[in-house]
């Protein structure tokens, strides 16, 4: 391959990231504190008794109780107790009769992010009677359901990096993954399918591609193929559709035009990419797939071959849309899969002698730093790739 071609891979993992945005609950068990989650107990309600819980649960008791709100307390019936326990917990008495007209909102015992969910308690010495019970929105039967934050992560390999040479290294510019792991260093363990040069739907020149791997969302079989298991997703690509764009190509000056953003050609270039990597997004989440990381590209000096001379009109036109694309996984997938999004323009700054390779496209071991503290910084923040704590499991 030629010198030129060779740089064509490298710059190509510039522009592109084109598409594609907590505190945990967790349940607990019964005790004599109110905890998250409780597990039942006995004791049903007497005739008319309810119970319902909007934030932490609350109980209404009848005949000598008292109402409780926001985390449970114990109050008191005739002949015995009844326990309600905070976060949708349950209720727990032992021959109480929970009071006569007690009253309801909206719906009995609920949880709003787990928790464990009873028809109006149970009971030892009481007679059903009247009882209600409903779960608030996100509530689910049975003890600790977190299903609203993300998956706990149980062994490296459900975390994969797909995309171009902004992860592999090219040339003098050092791969991703090593700077990950100087932060998190399971992040070694990762599996990185990710090949240097190659775009998300057109032109672009891979370096090493297996078989039938041409573009970046035929990274995705290949994963699967290997080990279905993946939960989180790191990616980046669309740099090499704009700064190589196939031979011939109306969008081949785009990387070149101060008034890209503006220019028909560049626009469908743009547009192209962009259903690409969001079909890519909609495999993800119909394969189990919870969360992407999707990271954007910087902008670059200007002054290589493979870069053109005005790249970052491009790039500033894409990341906006690249922005609102990835964002809006979460809608289009009606909430099975998070799409993040990491736009590198701002902490690389303009500072290309320290973050951009003498190619003019791909980050120095500074740069792969920046990328690999956005990535790990989000991941902390929005509890993505976590082995326990705010996760669920």
């Amino acid at each position: 391959m030629s010198t030129r071609s060779h740089s064509f891979h490298v710059l190509g993992a510039l522009l592109g990231a084109v598409v594609l945005s907590t505190g945990c609950s967790s349940g607990g068990s019964a005790s004599s504190e109110p905890e998250a989650g409780g597990a039942p107990g006995g004791g049903l309600p007497g005739s008319g008794g309810s119970t319902s819980a909007t934030s932490g649960g609350a109980a209404t008791v009848g005949a000598g109780g008292t109402s409780s709100y926001a985390g449970g307390a114990t109050s008191s019936g005739t002949g015995g107790s009844t326990t309600v326990t905070g976060s949708g917990g349950s209720n727990v008495g032992q021959g109480g009769t929970v009071g006569i007209g007690g009253v309801s909102t909206t719906g009995g015992t609920g949880t709003t992010t787990g928790g464990t969910s009873s028809m109006g308690g149970a009971s030892s010495g009481g007679a059903p009677s009247g009882g209600s019970s409903g779960a608030a929105s996100g509530g689910a039967a049975g003890g600790g359901n977190t299903s609203g934050m993300p998956p706990c992560i149980t062994k490296p390999s459900e975390i994969v990096l797909i995309g171009d040479s902004y992860i592999t290294g090219f040339s003098g510019s050092p791969a991703l993954q090593p700077a990950i792991a100087t932060i998190i260093p399971t992040a070694a363990m990762w599996r990185n399918y990710a090949i240097a040069g190659m775009s998300m739907a057109q032109g672009g020149i891979p370096l090493g591609n297996p078989a039938g791997v041409m573009y970046i969302p035929d990274q995705w079989p290949e994963a699967i193929a290997a080990d279905k298991d993946i939960k989180l997703v790191v990616m980046d690509g669309g740099g090499n559709d704009a700064l190589l764009p196939p031979a011939g190509s109306p969008a081949a000056d785009c990387k070149n035009q101060a008034t890209a953003g503006t220019m028909a050609a560049c626009q469908m270039l743009v547009s192209t990419t962009i259903a690409a990597a969001d079909k890519l997004v909609m495999a993800m989440a119909s394969s189990g797939v919870k969360d992407v990381i999707y990271f954007f590209y910087p902008h670059l000096p200007g002054t290589g071959i493979l870069s053109g001379t005005n790249p970052n009109a491009i790039d500033d036109y894409s990341a906006p849309l690249v922005q609102k694309e990835c964002e809006s996984a979460t809608m289009k997938t009606s909430g099975k899969l998070n799409c993040h999004f990491i736009d590198l323009r701002t902490p690389f700054g303009s500072d290309y002698t320290a973050n951009i390779s003498g190619d003019g496209v791909h980050p120095t071991a500074a740069g792969q730093t920046i990328i690999a503290t956005q990535i790990t910084n989000l991941m902390k923040s929005a509890c993505l790739g976590q082995s326990s704590g705010c996760c669920s499991p």
